[in-house]
């Protein structure tokens, strides 16, 4: 992994939005550590690139997916990782 994993906290409502991407096939780890601190738009709002996994790597059960971000909503459900495949 390239950059870091989600901190406690990110997933509050106020908490600036942040995002791990999946490595593309053929980008070279180079590639993907000039994204860290980028900012990406995902469903209209800015999220910063926190981190970069391997295409191999996936949250078990979940599906393979493109890129992970921390829920931001008032559930309960704290922690939660929404990806999108």
């Amino acid at each position: 992994m390239l950059g870091r994993d989600f901190s406690s906290g990110e997933d509050k409502p106020s908490a600036p939005r942040t995002v791990i991407l999946i490595m593309q096939p053929g980008r070279s780890a180079l590639r993907g550590a000039r994204r860290l601190g980028q900012t990406v738009t995902l469903d209209g709002a800015p999220n910063t690139i926190i981190g970069v996994l391997r295409r191999t790597f996936h949250f078990a059960p979940a599906e393979p997916a493109e890129f992970w971000t921390a829920e931001h909503d008032e559930s309960p459900c704290r922690g939660a990782i929404r990806s999108m495949a």
